[in-house]
């Protein structure tokens, strides 16, 4: 009630306002049907709530014994049907895992205050890696993000890296803990650059904001393609956008794929980011990555 309360005070000031925060199931005098929480998000129609189902399957646990626990853009493809609830803001029904009944609800992140960075959690779950094939990591993740229905939430610094030394709990360290390296802007700019298309690549095609669920009921699908690549599609979608089907396909093994189309259809994004618009049949998939490709069926 007295969320409510807030949100009703405050959109007499801003109509606009985004009001959200952290609706755990804390250990407080209320009882639980009176918690802002998650599982009373239906009881807060205008609250929305960071969503920790996301970032736990798409990145990995974060807890500091789960460290070493990965998620399906870092590698653990046994995800692959909770990156699908992920990427539709849990907001479908069973058998989905639903939270919300309302995209719009979903604050999808894979780092913010709280715990490690993604960086930082990728270095201690993919030790085998290379750093070039973390960064991958790391840029999937971002992609991810701005694909995703819900609101994306990109902490400061993720775009170029950021660490905090491994710290998972910095709220009582100081600023050599804290700080944004700005040096690291340079150093990762690849990074800096691709999170800067994905989120043009949002904002250019409005099918990556539908706000209500029948519209994913009617439009978003998924297929499971052979070597774990997940297909994200979009169908029926040109009053949307200047295309019939937007694909997106998600590759987090260590092997390249090929998806070859029944037509053509035009090439918008891959690791590199936003690219001239490339007409093309077969679409490469590389290790680590996300392709967005726009098909005109008629």
């Amino acid at each position: 009630d007295t969320l409510n309360i807030i949100d009703t005070e405050l959109r007499k000031i801003k109509p606009d306002i985004l009001l959200y925060g952290e609706g755990w199931n804390m250990p407080t005098i209320l009882d639980d049907e009176h918690k802002g929480m998650i599982a009373n998000q239906h009881k807060m129609p205008n609250i929305g709530h960071f969503n920790d189902f996301y970032r736990d399957h798409v990145k990995g646990r974060t807890a500091e014994h789960e460290i070493s626990v990965k998620g399906y853009c870092t590698g653990d493809v046994n995800y692959k049907d909770a990156m699908k609830m992920s990427l539709v803001g849990n907001a479908l029904p069973a058998p989905y895992v639903q939270l919300f009944d309302s995209p719009a609800k979903s604050i999808n992140y894979v780092e913010c205050h709280d715990n490690r960075t993604s960086w930082d959690k990728i270095k201690e779950c993919c030790k085998e890696d290379r750093s070039d094939v973390r960064i991958k990591k790391h840029k999937l993740m971002i992609g991810a993000l701005m694909v995703s229905m819900g609101v994306p939430f990109l902490h400061s610094g993720q775009e170029f890296c950021r660490t905090k030394n491994g710290n998972s709990n910095s709220y009582m360290s100081g600023d050599l803990i804290n700080r944004l390296d700005w040096e690291r802007k340079d150093r990762y700019k690849e990074v800096v650059n691709y999170t800067k298309d994905m989120i043009a690549l949002r904002k250019a095609y409005p099918v990556f904001q539908f706000s209500e669920t029948s519209q994913i009921k009617k439009h978003i699908y998924f297929k499971d393609l052979d070597k774990d690549i997940l297909l994200y599609g979009f169908k029926d979608v040109s009053k949307y956008i200047e295309f019939d089907e937007l694909l997106i396909f998600f590759n987090p093994t260590y092997d390249v794929a090929y998806y070859c189309l029944d037509g053509y259809g035009t090439l918008l994004a891959n690791e590199a980011g936003l690219i001239e618009k490339i007409q093309t049949q077969c679409i490469t998939i590389n290790p680590h990555t996300m392709v967005v490709v726009g098909v005109n069926t008629k």
